[in-house]
């Protein structure tokens, strides 16, 4: 599967079915509706916020989904790696713009 085909919110949901964490827990620890969780997991993408939060409450660098950036030849002209801070944890993130 290449990058652009992946759907953040199918991962995201993966991860929560493998966490066993209850949508309702899950909701109320990112600060969102239940019915709001339901719309994420049909999501091509998330807010880097969110998703920092989705991060955290499900101890998975959702992030790392994208690292197929670095080995990409077509992309590898004009790269940025931009440091996310959110209180003690640390994410890394590559982008072709700034």
């Amino acid at each position: 599967m290449k990058e652009k085909d992946i759907f953040i919110g199918t991962k995201i949901k993966q991860v929560l079915d493998e966490s066993g964490m209850k949508i309702e827990n899950f909701a109320k620890a990112i600060n969102r509706h239940r019915c709001t969780v339901y719309h994420i997991f049909n999501q091509k993408s998330v807010d880097t916020e969110l998703l920092i939060s989705i991060s955290d409450v499900l101890n998975y660098n959702f992030f790392n989904e994208y690292d197929y950036f670095k080995n990409q030849s077509e992309y590898k002209e004009k790269k940025y790696l931009i440091t996310v801070e959110d209180g003690e944890k640390k994410y890394k993130i590559t982008v072709d713009k700034l």
